[in-house]
């Protein structure tokens, strides 16, 4: 679930458009290409009444359906075109329809702030003056009722209020790491270094005037330890948050969204306490989380996007620095100490991003499932973005191939057969200095190195067939062909790459060449291979088709 914040004016996240016909008895008030709705007015050019009448129309698809947190919210964004195009309305009454639209009536008040409250179905026949007055709870005091045309909002529906953007947790950044280094080693919690930190970092002004009196902290190191402990058992030892400090760009008017520049694939925290006193505990944390750069933009609508941005110009520049709260699921594996540094790996549960660097004004909240989407998206862009580079070097080297091409001829025409061949079987760029390989050199190769070596051989089949297909020439070899090749014909040459290796024993056993690419040559040694602008042409071809 994603929430976007009433930044700075009511239009923070609809679109208010200037009264216009909507429809015979409508009017056009506002709309949200993000959220997907739209709100309209009833009354034609007369709808600017004491009483508004307004619909709340939800487009397929919109995020907001099913949830009455969400739409509310929504609701509570129409105070701007009320309260500046229609001076007289003192009340507003708002029904809802479309796919996931929540049943019942809602009302507004001016005095009430225009803040929308659902009506209780025991009075939805009542006139808006007429709604009663709700019993007071037990030890509050109770405001003198407002006017009859300004109906108190009931207290039932006081609860329906959505839910904030998070604010930053309590301990974020190093206490937060340090409370899940310690949920990894729970005997951390009775460190005395462990308990002064924690100390300095609740009741710092209590620390400073005792930490260096042996019989005076003992009392604050015992309240420290019971906080902690309380600490560790209300969180979830798994998760960490960091703040991160960055950037927005310009304004994307096409996506209406803010791009981030975030491109990290790591965080690290310090200890921001180097308190007297407390030496033996971790200096920093680092956090490496791969999906870390799939936060990526800050949706916005234009007219939320317009106040946002003027507020922060001063002189014609745009102050862009913001916050981010990353919330990180760490692996099982835990904490590695490297280079002095306690080092874990995780994923990105959850982020928040914030107004300004101090993670002050949270601006819009990203979920779990919000983050899947963003980690594919971004995927699909780094594949994108790694096929179009293949393409371009592809395309690079096939140019300079083709401008290239006589000399690359002339200079293939003067080698030796055996580089002609070696260049026709290989899937590599032109080499002059390759060469097929012969038996002997191939066996020596792989008994020295002990592994298959990597081979290019001209041979003639003795037999037929895919699996262990002898030789006549060079002899002493068997060949194994993979399915997707066709299989191998006696008397029949053939060009073949792939690797050799020598089977154990000492009576000399054959050798074994596991085929990865396999050309059937069509005049005996593979003559037809071994022309020039052939093999050039191949080579071009070849790269052309790399897409």
């Amino acid at each position: 679930m994603k929430h976007q914040l009433n930044l700075l004016a009511a239009a923070a996240i609809l679109a208010v458009a200037a009264p216009m016909a909507f429809a015979d008895d409508q009017y056009l008030m506002a709309t949200s290409t993000i959220h997907k709705l739209r709100v309209t007015a009833e009354g034609g050019p007369a709808w600017c009444q004491p009483v508004v009448h307004l619909h709340l129309v939800l487009e397929p698809g919109s995020p907001d359906a099913g949830s009455t947190a969400r739409q509310i919210a929504v609701m509570n964004l129409l105070k701007t075109p009320i309260t500046r195009d229609c001076k007289a309305a003192t009340t507003a009454e708002l029904t809802v329809s479309g796919p996931g639209a929540v049943a019942g009536r809602f009302i507004a008040t001016a005095g009430g702030g225009w803040a929308f409250a659902a009506v209780p179905p025991s009075s939805a026949t009542a006139a808006p003056a007429a709604l009663p007055q709700p019993l007071p709870p037990p030890r509050v005091v109770v405001k003198p009722p407002p006017s009859p045309v300004q109906p108190q909002v009931p207290a039932q529906a006081q609860a329906a209020a959505p839910a904030p953007i998070p604010a930053l947790p309590r301990d974020y950044n190093y206490a937060g790491a340090l409370l899940a280094y310690i949920h990894t080693n729970p005997s951390l919690a009775r460190d005395p270094k462990i308990l002064r930190w924690w100390a300095a970092y609740r009741y710092f002004r209590e620390y400073q005037k005792v930490w260096n009196q042996e019989f005076k902290i003992q009392p604050l190191l015992e309240q420290a330890k019971e906080d902690l402990a309380q600490t560790l058992a209300q969180r979830n030892g798994q998760l960490v948050t960091v703040l991160i400090n960055s950037q927005f760009g310009t304004y994307d008017f096409s996506r209406h969204q803010f791009p981030i520049m975030l491109n990290a694939q790591q965080v690290s925290v310090s200890n921001p306490i180097p308190a007297s006193g407390i030496q033996g505990i971790p200096i920093t944390f680092v956090f490496k989380v791969p999906d870390l750069d799939s936060i990526t933009v800050l949706p916005m609508e234009p007219v939320a996007a317009q106040i946002f941005e003027e507020k922060r110009t001063r002189w014609g520049n745009v102050d862009r620095q913001i916050a981010i709260a990353v919330t990180i699921k760490l692996d099982a594996s835990g904490f590695t100490p490297t280079w002095g540094n306690l080092v874990a790996a995780g994923t990105l549960e959850s982020a928040t991003i914030f107004a300004n660097a101090r993670g002050e004004q949270p601006l819009y909240e990203i979920s779990s499932a919000e983050l899947g989407r963003m980690r594919a998206e971004r995927a699909a862009q780094k594949a994108a973005l790694a096929k179009a580079e293949a393409e371009r070097q592809a395309e690079l080297r096939r140019q300079q191939l083709m401008a290239q091409r006589q000399q690359n001829i002339q200079f293939l025409s003067n080698s030796s057969a055996s580089t002609k061949m070696a260049n026709w079987i290989s899937d590599r760029p032109l080499d002059y200095s390759a060469r097929l390989n012969n038996l002997r050199w191939a066996r020596a190769a792989a008994l020295i190195s002990g592994r298959p070596t990597a081979v290019r051989m001209l041979v003639q089949m003795d037999s037929s067939g895919r699996a262990e297909v002898e030789t006549r020439w060079p002899g002493h070899l068997l060949v194994n062909v993979p399915e997707e090749q066709p299989e191998m014909k006696a008397s029949e040459w053939y060009l073949v790459q792939g690797y050799l290796k020598v089977p154990d024993g000492d009576s000399l056993p054959a050798a074994q060449l596991a085929a990865t690419s396999v050309y059937a040559c069509t005049q005996p040694k593979c003559a037809d291979a071994t022309d020039a602008t052939a093999i050039v042409d191949r080579k071009i071809a070849a790269l052309g088709g790399r897409r």
